[in-house]
């Protein structure tokens, strides 16, 4: 199986610090999975300040699907300590992790797994 490249699209949350800083802890927590090389995409420019924009893709080159599972339990993690969801897309396949259950979560994360760990 070849890399892929796991591309997961945060939505904002409705405060700003609020979001830099969950941003900032999924960030780390994608890195510390130590996956393969991380990628940051940030929004436009914040026009009322002319900061630099927030985080809005976070991408990760999978070595040949592994780890992906650890991946989308802190993608689903941040979702529910955010209460926003996450678009997580591989190719033309994507899941969104959001207000699901637990156990409704889990089935449609291994789902998702499952169809991209087939040889």
């Amino acid at each position: 199986m070849p890399d892929e490249t796991v591309r997961l699209q945060f939505i904002p949350v409705d405060e700003r610090q609020r979001e830099v800083e969950l941003l900032a802890r999924l960030k780390t927590g994608i890195e510390d999975l130590e996956l393969g090389p991380v990628g940051v995409e940030h929004a436009p420019p914040d026009p009322e300040t002319m900061g630099p924009g927030l985080i809005a893709w976070v991408t990760v080159v999978l070595a040949a699907g592994r780890g992906l599972r650890d991946l989308l339990k802190v993608a689903a993690d941040w979702a529910r300590r955010a209460n926003n969801p996450v678009r997580v897309r591989i190719g033309d396949d994507e899941l969104v992790l959001s207000h699901a259950t637990s156990d409704q979560q889990d089935r449609l994360v291994e789902a998702f797994v499952r169809r991209h760990s087939a040889d």
